[in-house]
C-alpha cells in the first residue's frame, strides 16, 4: 500500500526547490520548500518530516551545517535512512541526502532531467546529478553514473563515470567550517584528500559528454553529470567552527 511521505526540500534557487517540491506533490508525497538552512532548521522543529533533500552550497548555514544543527536541536527527526538507492527527477543542480547512517549503509540519490540550452543553436542537455552519503570508509561499488566512493580506508577514495575508473577527475572538497580545496585523480580514479577534524566532509565532481543520446524517447545533444559523496570522519583534532551567517544587504 502506498505510504505518502513528508519530504523537506531546501535549497537557495527558489525555482529548483518549488520545481522538485511539486514533482514530489504530483506523486503524492506532502512537501514543504525552505530555501535557506536557517529556514530548514525551523521547519524541522515544527514538523517530523520522512526525508529531506538538501543542497549543500547555500550561503548562512550550507546543507551539511544545517543537517548537523537540525540533529543537535531535534535528535529523534526522522530522516532519510536506506539501504536501497533513492532515485528521484528534478531539474538543475543535485542534492545531497541527510540522514542518520547505521555501520553498514550507504543512501544514494539520482535525479535526471532534460533540458534546452538557448543560443544560436539551442542544445538539449541531459543532467543527471546524484549524491551518496556512506557511514564509513569501507571499499563500496558504483552506483551513480557518476559516483564517487571510498576506496577502503580514511581519505581514500575513487571516482567512476558508467562504472569505470575516471581518470584525472579534479573533485571539490568542503567542510562546514567553510574550509575547502581541490584535489585530483590519478589515472586509475583515486584520489587522497588529508581528513585531519572530526566531522562531514562532502566531495563534489563534475564531468561533461558531449556523446548524443536518447532517455526514453526523448533525444539529447550532450550530458552534464555533478555528484558529491558525504562521509563523517569519526576521529580527529576538534572541528573548526563554522562561518557566521552572511548579513543581508
Amino acid at each position: 500500500m502506498f505510504q505518502p511521505l513528508r519530504i523537506l526540500v531546501v535549497d537557495d534557487n527558489r525555482d529548483n526547490a518549488d520545481s522538485l517540491a511539486e514533482l514530489f506533490e504530483m506523486e503524492g508525497h506532502h512537501s514543504k520548500v525552505a530555501y535557506s538552512g536557517e529556514e530548514a532548521i525551523t521547519a524541522y522543529l515544527n514538523t517530523d518530516f520522512d526525508i529531506a533533500f538538501m543542497d549543500v552550497m547555500m550561503p548562512g548555514k550550507n546543507g551539511v551545517e544545517s543537517f548537523l544543527e537540525i540533529k543537535r536541536l531535534k535528535p529523534e527527526a526522522k530522516v532519510a535512512g536506506s539501504d536501497k538507492p533513492l532515485k528521484l527527477d528534478k531539474q538543475a543542480t543535485f542534492f545531497a541526502v541527510a540522514g542518520p547512517l547505521a555501520k553498514d549503509d550507504s543512501i544514494v540519490a539520482e535525479n535526471v532531467a532534460i533540458t534546452e540550452r538557448r543560443g544560436d543553436k539551442p542544445t538539449k542537455v541531459l543532467n543527471r546529478l546524484g549524491a551518496r552519503t556512506v557511514a564509513d570508509f569501507k571499499e563500496l561499488p558504483a552506483v551513480n553514473t557518476l559516483d564517487i566512493v571510498p576506496a577502503g580506508k580514511p581519505g581514500l577514495f575513487k571516482v567512476f563515470y558508467q562504472g569505470k575508473p575516471l581518470a584525472k577527475a579534479k573533485v571539490s572538497v568542503i567542510t562546514p567550517s567553510g574550509w575547502a580545496r581541490e584535489v585530483h585523480g590519478g589515472d586509475d580514479g583515486t584520489f587522497t584528500v588529508a581528513l585531519p577534524w572530526r566531522g562531514p566532509y562532502v566531495f563534489e565532481v563534475q564531468h561533461d559528454d558531449r556523446t548524443p543520446g536518447k532517455r526514453g524517447e526523448e533525444a539529447y545533444d550532450q550530458a552534464s553529470y555533478v555528484t558529491s559523496l558525504t562521509v563523517v570522519q569519526p576521529q580527529g583534532v576538534e572541528p573548526l567552527p563554522a562561518l557566521p551567517a552572511a548579513k543581508p544587504h
